[in-house]
């Protein structure tokens, strides 16, 4: 099987992808290539999943010290199973709108494809 591309861009995590789609919207045709699933590890492990948790985290703090503006409420539980259903359900509407294409174009998980 021969591809020929104007650009192939390595690595699909959120810079990669941003370049590929980028260059899509600009009329290139592109190979975007990654060993690993995409999203990369910003998408699927560092940014989206600690700021998830950083938000829960942070609104847990404001209902416990509500009392401080006249708002009384109970002590706030974080459910883990939620918040992770929370965090797939994020990276599931990236990688929906990663993956729709405007253009004719190649994506391979696998480098050597």
């Amino acid at each position: 099987m021969n591809h020929q591309f104007d650009l192939i861009v390595v690595g699909a995590g959120s810079g990669g992808y941003a370049a590929a789609r980028t260059a899509r919207e600009l009329g290139a045709s592109v190979a975007l290539v990654d060993r690993g699933p995409l999203g990369g590890l910003c998408i699927l492990r560092g940014c989206m999943p600690s700021k998830t948790l950083i938000a829960t985290g942070d609104l847990a703090h404001e209902i416990r010290n509500a009392a401080e503006l006249g708002v009384h409420a109970g002590a706030p539980a974080v459910d883990p199973d939620t918040e992770y259903l929370l965090w797939q359900t994020l990276v599931g509407a990236w990688l929906a709108r990663a993956l729709v294409p405007r253009r004719p174009s190649a994506a391979s998980e696998d480098p050597g494809r």
